[in-house]
C-alpha cells in the first residue's frame, strides 16, 4: 500500500497548509490579509490552523497504523482508475504550491470586480 500512503500523505499535507501544498498558498493569503486589517481575527483564524492539523495527523495515524476492523484482513493497494484520480489531484495540490502565483495572477482580475463593491475598495 505505499502508493496509497503516499498519496494521502501528500494530501494531508495540503490540508495542513504545510508550504508547498496548495493549502498553504490560501491559507497564507488569508491570514496576511486578516492580519492588516484584524489581529484578533486572524489569530483566532490562525487557531483553526491548529486545530486542522491536529484533526489531520490524528486521522492520518487512525488510518495507517491504527488496528485492523473485524472482518478485514488486510488493505489493497491502488487501483489504476484510483492512481489516475488521484494523481491528478495530488499533482494540483503540488503544482498550487509550487506555482500559486499564476492562478492567483490568473484570476485577480474577477475577483477584484466581485469583491472591491463589497469591501469598499
Amino acid at each position: 500500500m505505499p502508493l496509497a500512503g503516499v498519496t494521502f500523505f501528500i494530501l494531508t499535507l495540503g490540508n495542513l497548509s504545510f508550504p508547498f501544498t496548495g493549502g498553504f498558498t490560501g491559507e497564507f493569503i488569508i491570514l496576511a490579509e486578516l492580519g492588516r486589517s484584524n489581529l484578533v481575527v486572524c489569530f483566532l483564524a490562525g487557531g483553526t490552523v491548529f486545530l486542522s492539523l491536529a484533526y489531520s495527523v490524528w486521522l492520518f495515524n487512525r488510518i495507517w497504523w491504527g488496528p485492523l476492523g473485524e472482518g478485514v484482513t488486510g488493505h489493497a493497494d491502488l487501483t489504476p482508475t484510483e492512481v489516475g484520480v488521484l494523481g491528478w489531484t495530488t499533482l494540483g495540490c503540488l503544482l498550487l504550491g509550487w506555482g500559486g502565483s499564476i492562478f492567483v495572477e490568473w484570476t485577480r482580475e474577477c475577483y477584484v470586480q466581485l469583491l472591491c463593491p463589497f469591501l469598499g475598495g
